[in-house]
């Protein structure tokens, strides 16, 4: 399958400190998917590597190329932002660039 998102080995480290080793996955094109798991095992850390955010080892594409991030919405989880926003407008804030 070269369609979706597909993790081949994606690995992610801080310092000395390894925080994702070897992920493997394939995301069809249209899937929805939850992300979970207990804090501090490396959730965010993979979107960041996704969002190209955090440098990373292996290989993360999208549809057959590497992900560009033109095409990519990422709200982080601790954002900047102070203002009295509805829910959508912070939703499109991911696609600001």
């Amino acid at each position: 399958m070269s369609e979706g998102l597909i993790f081949d080995r994606v690995g992610v480290q801080f310092g000395s400190r390894i925080v994702l080793s070897d992920v493997e996955a394939q995301f069809a094109p249209g899937q929805i998917i939850g992300l979970v798991g207990p804090n501090g095992c490396g959730k965010s850390s993979l979107l960041g590597a996704v969002a190209g955010l955090l440098s990373h080892r292996g290989e993360i594409t999208f549809n057959g190329r590497g992900v560009d991030a033109q095409n990519l919405g990422y709200m982080p989880q601790h954002s900047q932002i102070r203002a009295s926003l509805s829910v959508l407008e912070v939703v499109l804030l991911g696609r600001h660039e």
